[in-house]
């Protein structure tokens, strides 16, 4: 489910910036992705229109790790 979520295209998150935000958050808490999963989060980040790396709330500019 995480990899259909990952994969919508940018205009999605442009279009639901609090959703994007609420999947970047998530992302940045888990851990041991595979591969696989772990390029499709990097993908989406880079995606993300620039704005949408910080929420109304948060103060973190740090990226997904690989």
């Amino acid at each position: 489910m995480l990899s259909a979520v990952l994969t919508r295209g940018p205009e999605v998150w442009a279009a639901a910036p609090e959703k994007a935000h609420e999947v970047k958050k998530i992302l940045t808490t888990l851990q041991d992705l595979s591969p696989y999963i772990q390029s499709e989060a990097e993908e989406f980040l880079r995606s993300l229109p620039d704005g949408l790396w910080q929420g109304p709330n948060d103060t973190s500019t740090t990226r997904l790790q690989a």
